[in-house]
């Protein structure tokens, strides 16, 4: 990591051949993440693939060329994303997508009392403190910069008291890379003058981060990384604590508005607001959310149905690719899954930016499922607009008069069997 496959060829061979050898014989193969990009290693093995991410190379590549028996989406969006895509070349593909939410430890992250001895390890009192929650890795796309806009705008606004614990990676000391991006997150901070309100803090081992979570009043998660699933904002909610969260990538799908309130990329105004509710008391963790997360959310759940699906699985013909070019033009179109449209604006997950379409746009909120082309001509968007937009990422097209992926709402709680 992150090139699992910069290896010689001879040292690559070596490993195909020891994977080879282990899968002799055996019953069934369990793939983690796609990210085993040779195929044939297990084509006579009963094999389930489960997708994990979307930002890493290996992953997305292996949703196109990865022979899976069965394939497991950890949410809704990424199921969406992966039928917009690979499933537009692999026509048999949607049969063998099954999603499994993933799942939290609600056992272990429920609400509670605020540990007094971690608060006196971290230096804040939760009693005296208004407690921000930043709980992820050192990366740009984790918005580290956005918590740091929004607690200058608390500050600016009173509240003085605020305290923000940031967990410092564990490998800070070894990685230049890492020294230098909390090296130019300090300076913002100071140049803010913001150096007394931020705590940066030891990597939390996993056995602490349910006390952890109830140290704090909210959890900021702003960043523009394309989360497939995103489990630190449900641990929070689960142990109690509201989250604010960007509509970016899974966090879109995964509880609706009513339950768990968004804001859309770039919107300081709309997280700050949010923010203060949160601290204020105004909102708070409902018991709707908590039912929502039981029924959903469980990992006893998602553990049983993974093991169902490994049990169950069967050796199924090879994905055959479907045409690339040939056959008919394009007769229906749909918003990309990845995008968020908002009067005339469209968001790009995989882009992190917001660009200007405002014909597209307003077809996507007239036909939110999709279109044909003659709607569009009728809505006065031409053959050039709809194929700069397909190029683009903005629309999905498809040959079949079907929709090519379903409205963006948030879907229904499935029930376990």
């Amino acid at each position: 990591f992150p090139g699992p496959y910069d290896v010689p060829p001879p040292t690559l061979a070596g490993i195909f051949e020891e994977v080879a050898r282990a899968l002799h014989g055996a019953d069934r193969f369990y793939l983690h993440d796609g990210e085993l990009l040779f195929p044939g290693l297990y084509a006579r093995v009963p094999t389930v693939v489960s997708l994990r991410d979307h930002a890493y190379p290996e992953t997305g590549l292996g949703s196109f060329v990865g022979q899976g028996d069965a394939t497991v989406v950890i949410s809704e969006y990424s199921r969406r994303l992966l039928l917009a895509t690979a499933g537009r070349f692999l026509p048999g593909l949607s049969e063998r997508v099954v999603r499994i939410d993933n799942g939290v430890e609600l056992d272990v992250f429920r609400p509670g009392p605020p540990d007094a001895t971690l608060a006196r390890e971290l230096g804040v009192d939760p009693e005296r403190h208004a407690i921000v929650l930043h709980p992820h890795r050192p990366e740009p796309e984790k918005g580290l910069a956005d918590t740091v806009a929004v607690v200058h705008e608390l500050v600016r606004a009173g509240w003085r008291d605020v305290r923000v614990l940031v967990p410092r990676w564990f490998d800070a000391a070894l990685s230049a890379e890492v020294r230098s991006y909390y090296d130019g997150v300090r300076h913002e901070i100071e140049e803010r003058s913001l150096g007394e309100h931020f705590v940066f803090h030891d990597w939390v081992a996993p056995h602490r981060m349910a006390d952890y979570y109830r140290l704090g009043h909210v959890t900021l998660a702003l960043g523009s990384f394309v989360e497939a699933f995103g489990n630190c904002v449900y641990e929070s909610l689960a142990c109690g604590v509201p989250a604010v969260v960007v509509r970016v990538g899974a966090h879109r799908l995964t509880l609706p508005d009513d339950l768990l309130p968004k804001v859309d990329p770039g919107d300081l105004r709309g997280a700050v607001a949010l923010a203060r509710a949160a601290l204020d008391g105004s909102w708070q963790v409902s018991a709707d959310v908590l039912g929502a997360l039981a029924e959903r959310l469980d990992r006893r759940r998602q553990v049983d149905r993974y093991a169902d699906m490994i049990v169950g699985a069967r050796k199924l013909p090879p994905l055959v690719c479907g045409e690339l070019r040939a056959g008919p033009p394009a007769r229906s179109f749909a918003p990309a899954p990845w995008c968020l449209f908002r009067d005339g604006r469209v968001y790009h997950d995989f882009e992190a930016s917001w660009c200007r379409s405002p014909l597209v746009a307003s077809l996507v909120v007239r036909y939110p499922g999709g279109f044909s082309r003659d709607q569009a001509a009728a809505a006065g968007v031409g053959e050039e607009v709809l194929a700069e937009a397909c190029r683009q990422g903005l629309l999905v097209a498809t040959r079949r008069g079907a929709r090519a992926v379903e409205p963006d709402t948030w879907p229904e709680i499935e029930k376990t069997p």
